[in-house]
């Protein structure tokens, strides 16, 4: 796949001295890299354990000819599985970022 991602980290983690004037910076400066994606025939229980294994809360979804269809997020999850399972990843996705 030949995209990248803009996340929500990538624009939060950037630290006060690195003075990011949106008007003038780029996406692709501080865009991630890396993609996580999942297909849509997946189920739900692998789109968590990689957002756990990746620390990612949202993750791209390919269809079956590896086309982008659309991005499943942690909000997705919780909004559609049982609230203490949903809480439970968000939990173990906080304890992994807070270890990294």
């Amino acid at each position: 796949m030949n995209c990248d991602e803009l996340m929500t980290r990538d624009v939060v983690s950037l630290r006060p001295t690195d003075r990011v004037d949106a008007g003038r910076t780029h996406v692709e400066e501080i865009m991630t890299r890396e993609l996580l994606t999942c297909h849509a025939g997946d189920n739900v229980q692998r789109a968590e354990e990689l957002m756990v294994a990746r620390r990612k809360n949202r993750i791209l979804v390919l269809d079956s000819e590896g086309r982008l269809a659309g991005v499943i997020s942690l909000a997705d999850i919780a909004a559609h599985d049982d609230a203490a399972r949903a809480i439970q990843t968000i939990q173990r996705i906080a304890n992994r970022e807070l270890r990294a």
